[in-house]
Order: C-alpha cells, then sequence, then structure tokens
C-alpha cells in the first residue's frame, strides 16, 4: 500500500509484450508430465492459501478446496494448452485486481494464443447483469448497440456470467475494468472473446440478437446471422485502426500527459475537484525521494481556487481512479479532516515476504513517521523502534499476520493547510473506483465526513496493498505470479476493526447513468441527477 497502489495496473501495459523465456534443463530426478503438472497446481495452491494477504477473501478453505480438486482432476499429460488454460480457474479463489494470475497477456505472450487463432469478431460491451451489447461487429453484420442474446445456441447473458466467475478481480471491478481496458484487445484471455476461444466456443458463430428502436431499449426486433471468425491479430489491427478507444477518464490516470487532479466550477455553490490518480506520476520523486511534492503542491492549487470561488459544496470525483500513492490520499485528506485516524494494516510473513518485503516495511513505518521537526533523541527512539518490529516481523511464523501497530502506532496523521474545506463534502464513485481510492472513502466514512455518490466502488472495502511477491512457478518457471502480502482493515474511528472488509461501499446518494449514456460512454449523468435531486 505505501509504495506506489495501482503499479499492477502500470504494469498491465506492459502484459502483452513478449520477453525471453528462460527455461532451463532439470537436475531432478525425471518425472512424468503430469506428475510435474499436479505439483505445480499444488504449489499456486499453496500460495494462494499460506502466502496472498487475504485467501478468504471470496471464498472459504473448503470452497477453494472443492476448485483445487476441480483442477487437479482435469490434469493429464497431454494437451499442454487445456493444462495451462486451467490456471484461470484459481482465479475464482482471488477476486482481487491486484493479484493478477494468470495475468492478461499470458497466453499470449507465451505464444499458446496464435496470430491465426480464429476468434469472436465483435468488441462487446458487457453489463453487470451479463447482458451483451455490440460496440464494433468487424465482419459488419450487427449493427452497433444491437444485443446479442444467444451465441452458438447458448444464452449470451449465461457465457458473459461465466465469463466473469473466471477473473480475478471482484465480480463489479471486474466486469467494469474489462469493458473500459480489454473487451476490444483479443490477444486477452479475460474477456468474452478469450473465454469464447478457451472453453471452445468456434466459429462460425450462429448469433441470435436484437435491434433496439429507440433509444430507450423497451422495443425490439429479434434477428440472426452467422458469424464468421477473424483472425486474433487482424482484429487487434482493426481495434487499434478503427479508434474503439478505452474509457476516457479511464486513460486519463495511464497517461502521463494528463493531470492527476483538476477543479472547476459547477454552478455557483458547487465545485468539483477531479482526481483521476492519487499520484502525480512523478516516478522519480516517489521512488527515490519518498515523497510525491508535484502532488501536493497541485492539490493545494486546486484547493485554493475553492477557497476563492467560497463554494459550499465540494464533490470529489474519484470514478474510474485505479489507486495510487498512500501519501497522496493522506494528503488529500488534509483538505477535508481535522484530526488523526487510527490504520490497522497487515503484513503476511512468508519466506518470500520476510525476503522482499523488508524494505517496503521499513518505508512504510517512514511515511507513518516523518523525522521532519524530531530531535536526535526522538529519532533515534522511533528508529530503535521499526528496528525491533522489524526483527517481529522477520520470527513471525510463515502464514501468520503482523500487524504493524504492534510497537509502533500507525495512523492518519492529519496537518494543517491553508485552504481546509469545511463545507458539504460529497465523493463520487463507480465501479472502477479502486485500491487507494478504498483507503480514501473507509477513512472519510470512519469520521463521518462525506456522502458517497453515484455508483459503488468495484473494490471491496478492505483492499490489500499493491508491492507484491514476484514468484515462479516450479516448472513453467517463466510464468511468475504477482502476489499481495499486506492489507488495511476497515475501522472506525477508534481503529476498532470492522467485520465488513469483504463487503463493498454502500452509497449515499445512487446515480446511475441510463443504459444508453452507459453505452455511449457519457459521464456528465451524475452531475445532472445530482444538480436535479432535489427537483
Amino acid at each position: 500500500m505505501k509504495k506506489i497502489i495501482p503499479l499492477v495496473l502500470l504494469l498491465q501495459l506492459l502484459a502483452f509484450n513478449s520477453y525471453a523465456q528462460n527455461k532451463t534443463q532439470s537436475t531432478e530426478p525425471v518425472k512424468t508430465l503430469a506428475q510435474n503438472r499436479h505439483e505445480e497446481a499444488a504449489f499456486i495452491y499453496h500460495i494462494i492459501n499460506d502466502v496472498y494477504a487475504d485467501p478468504d477473501r471470496c471464498s472459504t478453505r473448503a470452497q477453494r478446496d472443492s476448485i483445487f480438486q476441480y483442477i487437479d482432476s482435469q490434469i493429464t499429460s497431454a494437451h499442454n494448452l487445456k493444462y495451462v488454460l486451467s490456471w484461470r480457474y484459481f482465479s475464482r479463489m482471488i477476486e482481487d485486481g491486484h493479484f493478477q494470475f494468470p495475468d492478461i497477456g499470458v497466453y499470449n505472450r507465451n505464444k499458446w494464443f496464435k496470430p491465426e487463432d480464429l476468434v469472436f469478431p465483435i468488441f462487446p460491451k458487457i453489463t453487470q447483469d451479463g447482458r451483451v451489447f455490440v460496440i464494433t461487429d468487424y465482419t459488419g453484420n450487427l449493427p452497433k448497440y444491437s444485443e446479442i442474446t444467444s451465441i452458438n445456441g447458448i444464452p449470451a447473458q449465461t457465457l458473459a456470467k461465466k465469463q466473469v466467475e473466471v477473473t480475478y478481480c471482484a465480480p463489479l471491478y471486474a466486469r467494469a475494468w474489462m469493458n473500459s481496458q480489454i473487451e476490444g484487445d483479443p490477444r486477452a484471455w479475460n474477456n468474452i472473446t478469450g473465454y469464447l476461444f478457451c472453453e471452445s466456443v468456434k466459429p462460425p458463430y450462429s448469433i441470435e440478437y436484437k435491434v433496439y428502436s429507440d433509444t430507450t431499449f423497451t422495443s425490439s426486433e429479434t434477428k440472426t446471422a452467422t458469424l464468421q471468425g477473424i483472425g486474433r491479430e487482424e482484429r487487434y489491427k482493426l481495434y487499434k485502426q478503427n479508434g474503439d478507444v478505452k474509457i476516457k477518464r479511464h486513460e486519463n490516470a495511464f497517461n502521463l500527459h494528463n493531470q492527476s487532479l483538476s477543479y472547476y466550477k459547477l454552478n455557483d455553490s458547487t465545485g468539483v475537484l477531479d482526481i483521476n490518480l492519487f499520484y502525480s506520476k512523478e516516478f522519480t520523486a516517489i521512488f527515490f525521494m519518498k515523497n510525491d511534492n508535484a502532488y501536493k503542491g497541485r492539490i493545494e492549487e486546486c484547493m485554493k481556487q475553492v477557497h476563492q470561488d467560497g463554494v459550499t459544496n465540494l464533490i470529489v470525483d474519484i470514478r474510474n481512479n485505479p489507486g495510487g500513492y498512500a501519501g497522496d490520499v493522506f494528503e488529500t485528506l488534509n483538505y477535508f479532516l481535522d484530526s488523526s485516524l487510527p490504520i490497522k494494516e497487515f503484513f503476511r510473513a512468508s519466506s518470500y515476504s520476510k525476503k522482499d518485503g523488508l524494505p517496503l516495511l521499513k518505508n512504510t513505518y517512514e511515511m507513518y513517521y516523518s523525522s521532519e521537526g524530531l530531535s536526535k533523541k526522538e529519532k533515534d527512539s522511533i528508529n530503535n523502534l521499526i528496528n525491533k518490529s522489524v526483527e517481529i516481523f522477520k520470527n513471525t511464523p510463515d502464514g501468520k499476520y503482523f500487524r504493524l501497530d504492534t510497537l509502533l502506532k500507525t495512523e492518519y496523521v492529519h496537518s494543517e493547510t491553508k485552504y481546509p474545506f469545511k463545507g458539504k463534502l460529497y465523493v463520487a464513485t463507480n465501479n472502477l473506483s479502486f485500491s487507494a481510492c478504498m483507503l480514501f472513502c473507509n477513512l472519510l466514512k470512519a469520521a463521518g465526513r462525506a456522502t458517497f455518490i453515484g455508483e459503488t466502488p468495484g473494490e471491496y472495502l478492505l483492499t490489500t496493498g499493491g508491492p507484491r511477491v514476484f514468484i515462479k512457478l516450479p516448472y513453467n518457471s517463466y510464468i511468475t505470479m504477482q502476489v499481495p502480502y499486506t492489507y488495511v482493515a476497515v475501522t472506525d474511528k477508534n481503529g476498532n476493526i470492522l467485520n465488513i472488509g469483504h463487503q463493498n461501499l454502500k452509497i449515499d446518494m445512487p446515480i446511475e447513468p441510463t443504459l444508453y449514456e452507459w453505452l455511449k460512454g457519457d459521464e456528465d449523468y451524475l452531475y445532472r441527477d445530482y444538480l436535479n435531486r432535489d427537483k
């Protein structure tokens, strides 16, 4: 959580690229291929249960055992593609966007997906309840915004629901993330195109679909069509050429040329602070100087304008925000809170985290305990407790959890600002509000400071940290698991841990787009409905 929380999202930019495969010769006694695969599957399962920060996130141990037994039963010595595709079912144990296994492009990058594979020729957009709408049909047969109701005799809604079950994110976030980032990309495995291919739903595709007569989507005509497959590489090129863009606000978070936050006045009484990322995108400042002064300066500029405008209502818009740096969350909270709040953070002990996580643990304490203004005696005392805490973590039994406030108090420490906002605060979220957004929301909720509007965030209240350990598979050693080992618990204002971590944030003022607005990607609906709320 302490370094760059959406690092997992930045790594997605490299997810499809090829890299050298280091397949070294084993000196172990020769085993059958099936034995190797059984052992590798058991190893993956062990990592999920005993190394991952939050294994009970979406399933009990008994449920995970059942999923693993199914995966293990499918293993044979033949059909390598069938074996590696079975890894997708481990995702049913995870539901965490920080824990990408298998990662988005692993099958494409390692040539299990081939450029000439014939794939589904539709770039769709899929609702949370699994309705499949056409954005682009690359064969030119199905009109835009028509709804596909069946594919090869299988209800499209059934296929879409099964698809999201084998995606490693929490369900609300998974669907929104796929729509915004990967549904159009045929190189990914965890979209509807990849799901149909992996489940051997092959062309030609017999399609039943509805064409709607107006934008209310109430009157329709059912039609049929037969679509031929399109080469994977050919469809990818068309996707790029046709300008089938991703959600703009979500793209802004990854565009290094765009400001992370901006402010404008909505009307005489209301302003909007738009934060697309809790991070200034100044990489060197975070990695080497352990601060983000660019973000600090930018939010001060925005809040100065809020103060000058004299607005009494402020909407902090974190829709489509993938997360960021915890320190910048705290910088933002300084303008809205007037006191400190406890934070309960946990590191899970394992041979991996004890090796790779020690620098992060020290860095985390340094963030909570700034040395600025302290005497040498005070600094020495804190450093002594940090070193003792590190030793306790190193001696924590593998699989157990180390609480960072064991010796040292961990909390968001409020700092005074020039331009605090004391008016009515609203926080706008949607299904793509992720990671550090939940830390921001949880602390505001604990303080009773904000009214939450918009859509339910896709991430659960309890979020794991972006920092992860990188673990190679024992036999397919060129495949790496990226495993989160930290999490921040959900607490009240007194620091009592609440048993609601695996729930979604409750929205005080639900505001959702119409189906037509959603299909178009129109995001102005939120402000329109907000302004009309009392009419």
